[in-house]
């Protein structure tokens, strides 16, 4: 009897031992699978531009207003959706309708809304180390509904803006809004605002030296993202978590994230994929010394004056299609 507790004992130990390891190798084969789904998505970019000549927009958006999806941007597809043909899955597409319906159009259909709805149709935008355990916890329709979940968002540069200006009572509190078209094209730095579309040439910084995609959690505030089209604040809507915001900071609403240990995957735009680890060099320093309150239009050459004196960490610069500032992979 005593020898066979000690034997136990002993294959306790050394189960102890090894799950740690066991656990290890798993999570390297879903953070390999990981990274080839993002290249799965480079060549559908690749695919993509041979055939346009150009990238496709990270979204269709128009105007801030209220639908049947909510008060988030007039209905129109993600860049997830417009790249289905070139991933192999162009009978969704057709099934969709996307290059005849707006989103909306598309969610009214009662055979249709199951295919929008479902994340387990596209594993290819999945993460398989995210549980989704709380996708779309934050963002829902105003029938209570989400749309299928991604973790894979394209990169829409800097900064957030979706063409809504905030006006504000004497005492600092919110009195309304404005809505104005979306201002994607002059006030982002990335190579996927809503609404435009960028060639290769475009991206002067180089295309091994640009993200094109990120990850995005669907832990904490992140929520993930709906891989149909726009939605309030997930990285479909915005369609990027915003290069500023830290790796891994569940909190935020904008920035990338994961599940993986210390970093998360970003495709380049020349296909390749990298682990980017969230110690890397984040900053933005504020270069002009005499500017002082900004409105957004003063933002955006205040963020390359910065780019050009070397207030930029690497984070910010490879999120850039345009800094012309030499820059290289941690």
């Amino acid at each position: 009897m005593v020898e066979l507790l000690v034997v136990i004992a002993i294959i306790g130990i050394l189960i102890a031992l090894l799950l740690p390891a066991v656990q290890a190798a798993r999570e390297a084969a879903r953070r390999m699978q990981c990274s080839n789904n993002f290249k799965q998505i480079g060549i559908g970019l690749h695919n993509y531009h041979d055939s346009q000549n150009v990238l496709p927009p990270s979204a269709v958006v128009k105007r801030r207003v209220l639908s049947n999806l909510g008060n988030y941007g007039a209905p129109g597809w993600g860049i997830t959706s417009l790249l289905l043909p070139y991933i192999e899955q162009g009978a969704l597409y057709e099934k969709l309708g996307v290059s005849r319906l707006t989103l909306e159009e598309a969610y009214d259909d009662e055979e249709i809304r199951p295919l929008l709805q479902s994340s387990d149709i596209l594993k290819t935008y999945l993460c398989p180390s995210d549980p989704g355990e709380r996708a779309d916890h934050l963002y829902r329709l105003l029938d209570g509904s989400t749309f299928g979940r991604t973790n894979y968002v394209a990169v829409r540069g800097f900064f957030t803006y979706m063409g809504i200006e905030t006006t504000y009572t004497e005492t600092g509190t919110m009195a309304g809004t404005t809505e104005t078209p979306v201002k994607n094209a002059t006030v982002n730095t990335g190579v996927f605002p809503a609404n435009v579309r960028y060639s290769f040439a475009n991206i002067t910084d180089g295309l091994s030296n640009t993200f094109g995609f990120g990850e995005r959690t669907t832990a904490g505030n992140a929520g993930g993202g709906w891989w149909p089209g726009p939605h309030v604040c997930g990285p479909l809507v915005n369609v990027t978590g915003d290069v500023h915001s830290k790796i891994n900071e569940f909190g935020d609403y904008y920035g990338f994230s994961s599940v993986h240990p210390s970093g998360a995957n970003f495709l380049f735009c020349d296909g390749s994929v990298h682990f980017i680890n969230d110690t890397i060099e984040h900053r933005y320093e504020n270069k002009d010394p005499h500017s002082g309150d900004l409105t957004r239009t003063d933002e955006y050459p205040r963020f390359y004056n910065a780019a050009s004196k070397g207030g930029l960490g690497v984070y910010q610069l490879l999120g850039t299609r345009n800094s012309d500032v030499p820059k290289r992979l941690p």
